[in-house]
Parts: C-alpha cells; sequence; structure tokens
C-alpha cells in the first residue's frame, strides 16, 4: 500500500471536498496524511488521516480572510482579484514546499495528492521528483466563453453579447489585472526552484568570482519589476571586472 500526502489550501470548500477521499484511500489500505490550515485539523481527524501541522508555511484561512483583513471589504473587485493570488496563493508557497518536503521525507510520502491551487505541491514533483497528482476545488476558474471570469459574480450566458463580454473582461484581467501577480507567482516558484531566498539580498552586499581560465561573461540587462531580487524591488547593482 501506499503513503499518501494530501495538501489542501485552508477552507471548508477546499478541505471538505477531500474528506471522503481520505475515507476512501484508508478503507483501501493506504497511508493518509494531510497538510492544510491549523483550524481545519479536527475535520481532518474525522476523516482517518493524520493531520501534518504547519511549521514554515502559513495558511490564510478563506473563511475568516474578510474578518482577519478588514480591508477586503473597500476594495473594489480588480483589486481583490491580485490581492487574493499573492496574499492567499503566492507569499506561502516557499514555507509551504518546506512544510511539504519534510513531510514526505519523514513519513514516506509516495504521492501527493493536492488542491489544485497549492502551488508548492507542483514545486515538490519539480524539484524532488515525487508523484504528484491534483484535486480541483474550483472549476468556475477553469476559462470557458459562456462562463464570466472567475470572482466577477456574473451569470453565465450563451448569447453573442455574453461572449463578447467574458472575452473581452477575461482578456483585460490576464493583460492587466492579473499581469503582475501572475507574474510574481512564477517569480517566486523559481526562485524556489533554483534555491534562491529573495529575502536574503541587502545593500552593499557583494559576490566574487574568480575566472580560472579565459571567460567570456554575459549579464542580462533586463530591469523589471518581477524579478524577486530585493523583495521585488530591483535596484541598481555595480560590476567591477579587474
Amino acid at each position: 500500500m501506499a503513503s499518501i500526502l494530501i495538501a489542501t489550501n485552508a477552507g471548508r470548500a477546499h478541505v471538505g471536498p477531500c474528506v471522503p477521499v481520505a475515507r476512501e484511500l484508508l478503507r483501501r489500505g493506504h497511508a493518509v496524511y494531510w497538510y492544510t490550515g491549523a483550524r481545519h485539523a479536527a475535520t481532518v481527524a474525522a476523516s482517518g488521516a493524520r493531520f501534518v501541522e504547519p511549521q514554515a508555511g502559513e495558511f490564510l484561512d478563506m473563511d475568516t480572510v474578510e474578518q482577519d483583513f478588514p480591508e477586503l471589504a473597500t476594495m473594489k473587485p480588480h483589486q481583490r482579484g491580485p490581492w487574493w493570488v499573492e496574499r492567499v496563493f503566492v507569499d506561502p508557497i516557499p514555507g509551504q514546499y518546506q512544510d511539504l518536503r519534510k513531510a514526505a521525507t519523514e513519513f514516506g510520502i509516495d504521492v501527493v495528492l493536492a488542491d489544485s491551487t497549492m502551488a508548492a505541491a507542483s514545486l515538490l514533483h519539480e524539484i524532488d521528483g515525487l508523484l504528484w497528482a491534483t484535486l480541483s476545488m474550483a472549476p468556475m476558474a477553469i476559462p470557458d466563453r459562456d462562463v464570466p471570469p472567475f470572482g466577477m459574480g456574473w451569470l453565465p450566458g450563451r448569447s453573442p453579447l455574453h461572449r463578447l463580454r467574458n472575452r473581452l473582461v477575461a482578456g483585460i484581467g490576464d493583460r492587466l489585472v492579473m499581469k503582475a501577480p501572475l507574474a510574481r507567482m512564477n517569480a517566486t516558484t523559481g526562485s524556489v526552484d533554483q534555491g534562491f531566498d529573495p529575502r536574503l539580498s541587502a545593500p552593499g552586499l557583494s559576490l566574487t568570482l574568480r575566472a580560472e581560465v579565459d571567460t567570456l561573461v554575459l549579464i542580462s540587462n533586463c530591469p523589471q519589476v518581477n524579478n524577486p531580487c530585493n523583495g521585488f524591488h530591483p535596484t541598481p547593482i555595480r560590476v567591477v571586472v579587474r
């Protein structure tokens, strides 16, 4: 039998659907562990799975996020989407990856079954080669010409006018509203993949390299706001060749 690690974001809509899955896996004789927010430990225990407590990783509980962050109530829809992506999904990635990696080693995990919004689980597959499968909790986030863009609160419609509206608003959202948060997600997952912690950089730090053979050095001169260096605020650097 296999050792399976379930990983879900913290929220009843994400935890609840996995309960029957965990029970069925246990019924088939598998060992089941479950990594999610601490507020859902009782639900995990009731399913029969073993709760894996977050340590380095942070979870913003989706059930209470508006009470925990009252400023959300004053945000417009186009501001709330990027806030959710960055705070709920992107910021926790490095710590969640550390927790998942530790659990995989400690419990001899064979496969990770993850909520589709848990980017840290995909890193466990990409970096460490662990088998990884997803269980989607958010079908409304899948693009469809008859379905309005995620988060707008509009009803679906199949008329040409509805489809035109959906296509235009989705295009604006992808190119303007969500571009920066999604780019930051790519940069964050990339920094974890490369073993680079952007929080380690500080003013005045230097790196010395010695070439022991004739060497051609190329430096990319492409400053942009999606670089994770310096907390996503890259500043000029000085290069000295001796």
